[in-house]
């Protein structure tokens, strides 16, 4: 295979996602991902997982009120509003690497979305246990769904 029109020789990268590797176990122009398989499910996996990441902000006027109406000023009770932020940040982050990730088929990738689809899925695990299944729960299950099945797209790492 020869590189499209628009490779960029001296860096080893096309505009076509491609990415050509001089040496090593890939043959020249073979492609490490065969046109982006993983694309798709990361980016819906990532849209899930970010509504879901805004559905649980909504929540942290409640829990913030909750806080100032127990007239509680010890540190602990002052912290649970940040705290309550924490999931909402790592899902977004988490949301948006896997799809610069994907974008860009970034080396160990397929590691990196099994390892996110098992962290996500026990989150959700997690918050079924503690206050029963709901719809945030589902949505963090059907975003882990969705990694994980990006991941199987992908060829496994030589």
């Amino acid at each position: 295979m020869t590189p499209n029109r628009t490779s960029l020789p001296s860096s080893g990268w096309s505009f076509s996602g491609r990415r050509f590797i001089e040496s090593g176990s890939i043959r020249r122009g073979e492609s490490v991902m065969s046109g982006k398989p993983a694309i798709i499910p990361v980016a819906i996996g990532s849209l899930i997982l970010a509504v879901t990441a805004a559905f649980h902000f909504t929540g942290f006027a409640d829990i913030s009120a909750w806080v100032a109406a127990t007239g509680d000023a010890g540190f602990f009770a002052q912290a649970i509003p940040t705290i309550w932020l924490f999931p909402t940040v790592h899902w977004l982050i988490i949301a948006i690497g896997l799809v610069a990730g994907a974008w860009f088929a970034m080396a160990g990738l397929r590691l990196l979305l099994f390892a996110c689809a098992l962290l996500i899925a026990i989150d959700a695990v997690l918050i079924v246990y503690a206050v029963g299944p709901f719809i945030g729960s589902a949505m963090l299950l059907a975003a882990a769904l969705c990694y994980a099945f990006a991941a199987t797209r992908l060829k496994p790492a030589a």
